[in-house]
């Protein structure tokens, strides 16, 4: 129960930064760039963020149909500070990429003359 309520928080958080990240790079990258942006936001430690940083503020059990509700809840600003720290290092990431994909076209330049 307390997992499913986490698995949804880190699937809306992945959705923001998805939204984010088209906000601030979407117009100014090509495919292979949007994809790169899109494998960088599926990080490992996102989840272990969602775990350690979850409240519950609200579990309700309802005699009548069997059920616990639960309500859960992350901070607004560890929420805020964790997707700017995330979309700087997309940002840093992507400026690493762009950087190699140049330096390969040099190269490849270099062995056609």
């Amino acid at each position: 129960m307390f997992q499913l309520a986490q698995k949804k928080l880190d699937k809306r958080i992945t959705q923001i930064l998805e939204s984010v990240a088209y906000e601030k790079f979407g117009d100014k990258t090509n495919e292979k760039e949007q994809k790169f942006i899109l494998h960088v936001i599926k990080e490992e430690k996102q989840p272990i963020f969602v775990n350690n940083n979850t409240t519950f503020p609200k579990i309700a059990y309802d005699d009548d149909i069997n059920t616990t509700f639960v309500k859960a809840c992350l901070e607004n600003k560890k929420l805020f500070n964790y997707e700017k720290k995330r979309i700087e290092k997309i940002k840093n990431k992507l400026s690493r990429y762009r950087a190699d994909k140049a330096f390969e076209e040099l190269e490849n330049e270099d062995d056609n003359f």
